[in-house]
Parts: structure tokens; C-alpha cells; sequence
């Protein structure tokens, strides 16, 4: 994986972030970070399973899923 902070954003019109199923171990949390820093969408798109409450109360909430939740919120 590339460094992220020597990476500028690059413009985008808009984005589809599909289902990310956070909480469970199909989650390519450090992926989906990597490539949330590295865009500047116009518009950004949530389709699927972004947070989904079942998983939340799990114990394989790990610290990279809370990331990408941060990011998507400051986006």
C-alpha cells in the first residue's frame, strides 16, 4: 500500500461507495480508507451496507472500520 499522506487528492465528479460491511472480516477497511483519502469527490454516493446495527455490537469492530466511518463522516 501506498503512503497516503505524499498522495494529493485528485478531483472526482462523484463517487459509489458500495456495501463495505463493516464488523465483519469482509471488510477491506485499510482499502477502502487508502482510497477515500486520495479522492475529492463532488458527490459521494453510500449504496449497501455502510453501518449496519447488527454489527456494531459485535467484537470485530476494529479500529479500521471506525476509521473509514470517521472519513466518510468528514467527507
Amino acid at each position: 500500500m501506498q503512503n497516503i499522506k505524499n498522495v494529493k487528492t485528485r478531483k472526482v465528479k462523484a463517487t459509489v461507495i458500495p456495501g463495505m460491511y463493516p464488523g465483519t472480516y469482509a471488510c477491506k477497511a485499510t482499502r477502502i480508507l487508502d482510497y477515500l483519502k486520495g479522492i475529492n469527490p463532488e458527490k459521494l454516493v453510500l449504496n449497501g451496507e455502510i453501518v449496519d446495527g447488527w454489527h456494531l455490537s459485535r467484537s470485530y469492530f476494529s479500529v479500521s472500520h471506525l476509521k473509514v466511518l470517521r472519513q466518510l463522516i468528514k467527507m
